[in-house]
């Protein structure tokens, strides 16, 4: 995981996860989306057993094979595609799934491009519900969106090179937190807002430094 600007993005993904198991708490929201499908997937007869599947220097291979492996591995049991993952020359790219055991609904998407984190990851409840939509672009998350079971939406950033506005919402629609970040560190005046949308706190950061915390 790549450290940029002191912090790590797998930090930044550690509290886009906290945030997406809190709306699998939450029965209300705010603005509706249109409806996503969890169902595209593959043909199962052209999926390789991954335990096919030998690593060389990060280049995928199939046993047995010299040739950088291009095509889908994936385990299926019982007829039923369990996660798959396509390949293009040895490296991710494309699709990558993982699916509720016993059903063909994905719990989890990835696209990949050349071996990188490439366009939207997505992740659903059990129902097929969008739960969360992670934005990357050549392996940095550049937008983050969280949703509930009903598919309202919860949270939205949008960030470029870690730095952009992060914002919050308590389940009436309000906002809870809002906020920036700059070179994925929290920087500028952040605050903290009771559910009837009066101001709790304002705290204030400098280059992800706390320089103070007030409460109102």
């Amino acid at each position: 995981m790549k450290i940029v600007g002191g912090k790590t993005e797998k930090k930044i993904n550690k509290e886009i996860k906290k945030e997406v198991e809190k709306t699998s708490k939450t029965d209300e929201s705010i603005g509706d989306i249109p409806e996503e499908s969890a169902t595209r997937t593959v043909d199962k007869n052209s999926i390789v057993d991954i335990y096919e599947r030998k690593m060389k220097d990060k280049i995928a291979y199939k046993e047995g094979s010299n040739t950088p492996f291009t095509g889908v591995f994936g385990v299926v049991i019982d007829d039923k595609i369990e996660s798959y993952e396509e390949y293009k020359n040895g490296l991710l790219d494309g699709e990558t799934a993982y699916f509720a055991k016993g059903k063909q609904v994905k719990l989890l998407s990835e696209m990949y491009t050349k071996g990188k984190l490439n366009g939207q990851q997505k992740s659903y409840y059990e129902n097929g519900k969008l739960k969360s939509i992670v934005y990357y672009s050549n392996d940095r998350i550049n937008g983050i969106e969280t949703y509930d079971r009903s598919g309202k939406l919860l949270h939205k950033s949008i960030f470029e090179n870690g730095t952009g506005d992060w914002k919050f919402y308590w389940s009436n629609g309000k906002v809870s937190e809002e906020g920036k970040y700059k070179s994925w560190r929290k920087d500028g005046v952040w605050k903290k807002y009771r559910e009837d949308g009066s101001l709790d706190t304002v705290i204030k950061y400098d280059n992800g430094r706390l320089l103070s915390e007030k409460w109102q």
